[in-house]
Parts: structure tokens; sequence; C-alpha cells
């Protein structure tokens, strides 16, 4: 009996160190966003006014630095969602109950959040928005072969950008199967 009480124990700690982990990057991914779309806000303002063309043409890729950061903090919320799901099951296997449901519901609540989608909407304008203008005046001023090599690169970068988002989406039932096929949820082991 001493033996379960301790792998109860520790698997407690490790979740709460996982929901711990967790919280700390959502953190750091929100104060990051947002100091980041606000100076990039400011620096679109002040390009417009006062007709800065070299902020222009690096807005895009900002806004890109910013999104992969997202990305990675993103991708490493999800793969410790689904270590913290496998814990879960661990504990309520251990306690004959179903108690700790967090990441079989978290599913359910954010997937179809309409404030959600709204703001990866106002995020996607604005990013096409700085896309345009930047192409617009890289063509204006810098002539066709800056052009053709900007748009290279920057399509390059939002290749680069939805490959991260389908790795991200998919971070979490792989960190989940990796944990369940790995480590067996049979205690009599």
């Amino acid at each position: 009996m001493d033996n379960d009480r301790i792998k109860l124990e520790l698997l407690t700690k490790e979740h709460e160190h996982a929901w711990e982990d967790i919280r700390l990057f959502m953190g750091t991914n929100e104060k990051v966003m947002g100091l980041g779309f606000t100076l990039l806000g400011t620096g679109l303002a002040l390009g417009f006014k006062e007709q800065i063309k070299e902020i222009m043409i690096f807005l895009p890729i900002a806004v890109l630095a910013i999104l992969f950061y997202s990305m990675y903090n993103l991708n490493v919320i999800m793969t410790l969602g689904g270590y913290k799901k496998y814990i879960e099951e661990k504990i309520n296997n251990e306690i004959n109950e179903n108690i700790l449901i967090w990441e079989d519901i978290v599913k359910d609540l954010h997937h179809n959040n309409i404030i959600a989608i709204f703001l990866y909407l106002i995020y996607t304008i604005f990013f096409l928005a700085t896309i345009y203008l930047s192409l617009i005046n890289s063509w204006k001023y810098y002539g066709i072969t800056f052009f053709i090599i900007y748009s290279f690169i920057l399509l390059l970068l939002i290749i680069g950008l939805v490959i991260s988002l389908i790795k991200m989406s998919r971070s979490f039932k792989y960190s989940y199967n990796l944990v369940s096929n790995k480590y067996s949820l049979d205690f009599t082991k």
C-alpha cells in the first residue's frame, strides 16, 4: 500500500509540474505577443505617417518572427498538454476514478472558441496587410530584382510558418501517443 501512495504522490507532483510549465509558457507567449503586436502596430503607423520605407519592408519579417516564437511556445504547451493528459489518466487509473479530466474537456472548450477565431482573423489581416504594404514598397523603391528575392524569402518563411502550424497542431497527440506507447498504465509490472 505504501508503494501505491508513493506512486500517486510522484504522479501528482509531475502533474503539478507540467501544469506550472504550461502556465509559464502561456504567460510568456501572451506577453511577447501583446508587446510584439503593439510595437508592430506602432511601427506600421510610424512607417505610414513618416513614409519610412525601411519599416514597411521589414514589418512582415518582424510579424513572422513573433508568429514563429508563438508557434514554438504553443508547440511546447501542446506537447506538455499531451504529457499532462497521460499523467491524468495514470492518476485516474491509480485511484480508479475519473477526477482529472481537464485535458479531455479543454479540446472542446477551445477549438471552436469564437473569440480565438476572431483573434486569429485579426492577426491574419494584420499580417496580410504588412505583406501587401511591404511588397508594394519593395517594388516601388527597390526595383524588380529586390522585389523577386524579397517575395521568395517571404514565401519561404510563410511556408515554414504553415509547416510549424501543422506540427504544432499535431504535437499534443504525438506527445500523448509517445508516452502512452512507451510507458504502460499497468502498475503491476
